[in-house]
């Protein structure tokens, strides 16, 4: 999606606002909103920020989400948006997938990471610490959590098939590409709606 699509899909379908409403609320013009909508314009920061603020989420949620030093990990959404951000840098992969509701899926860090992270540990007085962290590995009991990670993970492991072997397939699957991608990225945007704190999950 891209940003103009975004701030439509955040006007429309979570608040339901006519785009005058919208501008008004947001403190920018009628035009502006209607150019950043159709894709004719893209908005500042100060733009992104004043509509991020108006629809109750992140300036991040318009951009393609990436890990910071002051990256918050309090929320559902957040959780959600650290575990996709991991899976598409090849830092975490689902180890095992139970489908039917009744087992919770795993996770496992990518050993290379494990093989950084042991390099580091050391002690208070700069000592090597004897232990082992090549394998990290955890599981995820909250179903919800679950699912909406695993619908996001098929989407992105079709979509990494697709751009792998886009140049095998006889007839052009740029739409099927565009749509699932459209997919993946109203499931990021709609994560940066929820607001459950984790110790309630």
């Amino acid at each position: 999606m891209t940003i103009g699509e975004k701030i439509k899909y955040c006007r429309k379908n979570r608040l339901g606002l006519s785009q005058a409403k919208f501008a008004e609320l947001c403190g920018i013009s009628l035009v502006s909103i209607k150019r950043y909508e159709t894709n004719k314009m893209i908005p500042t920061a100060e733009q992104i920020a004043k509509i991020a603020k108006v629809v109750g989420i992140s300036t991040e949620a318009y951009s393609e989400p990436v890990l910071s030093w002051n990256f918050k990990l309090n929320t559902y959404g957040d959780l959600i948006k650290l575990m996709m951000i991991c899976r598409k840098n090849s830092i975490l992969s689902i180890v095992k997938s139970c489908r039917n509701g009744k087992e919770p899926i795993s996770f496992t860090i990518n050993s290379n990471i494990g093989n950084a992270i042991q390099a580091k540990m050391t002690n208070s007085f700069g000592e090597q610490l004897d232990c082992d962290v090549t394998n990290i590995s955890f599981i995820v009991k909250n179903q919800a959590v679950a699912e909406i990670f695993l619908k996001w993970d098929n989407i992105y492991s079709e979509l990494e098939f697709l751009y792998e072997n886009h140049h095998i397939f006889r007839e052009s699957i740029d739409s099927i590409i565009k749509k699932r991608q459209d997919e993946l990225d109203l499931i990021e945007l709609e994560m940066q709606f929820n607001s459950l704190l984790l110790e309630r999950l």
